[in-house]
């Protein structure tokens, strides 16, 4: 099993945090951040997300989670100064994104979980916006009634299980 620290140190210059030290993200003992592995966990924790301010920004994170949070919203500035290549936003309560939410970590980001929310619309806006690299975005038992007018070019895997989707475009 991989070594689990707990940092609860506060540290006041961002850019001589360790990787260690960048686990004070969440300013809590909420998040899990294994040595060995750029992985960020800030998963089944009732919290607001209060991290933006302890940002390691210089880390480009493997995995972020935010699963299990209780979230309802998302925007631009849930994720300001975070950059990754694989966001999971699975079991909130999310039922908007704001258009310009994944704008800051739209050229690293290549994973998208928001399985088991409670959206009801994609807004274009944002799945077209700065999504270049995106090549999985997993959408499923959600409430989504449409799905068009999405432009992803590098989109490999799209799932839209368990949704209330009647006709599909021909095209995505």
């Amino acid at each position: 099993m991989t070594d689990v620290k707990f940092i609860t140190t506060e540290i006041s210059t961002l850019s001589m945090l360790t990787f260690e030290q960048s686990c004070i993200y969440c300013q809590t003992t909420a998040c899990h951040c294994p040595s060995t592995q750029y992985i960020l966990n800030c998963s089944s924790y009732i919290l607001n997300l209060p991290f933006i301010a302890n940002c390691a920004e210089m880390i480009i994170w493997k995995t972020v989670d935010f699963s299990l949070r209780n979230l309802k919203t998302l925007d631009s500035n849930n994720l300001l100064s975070l950059r990754m290549e694989r966001l999971l936003l699975k079991s909130n309560f999310i039922t908007y994104i704001h258009d310009n939410t994944f704008d800051s970590i739209g050229d690293t980001l290549i994973e998208l979980d928001l399985e088991m929310n409670q959206i009801l619309n994609l807004s274009s806006k944002w799945l077209n916006s700065k999504l270049i690299y995106l090549n999985k975005l997993n959408l499923a038992l959600n409430q989504l009634e449409t799905f068009d007018n999405i432009q992803l070019p590098n989109l490999q895997e799209l799932n839209l299980s368990h949704n209330h989707i009647n006709i599909f475009p021909n095209k995505i």
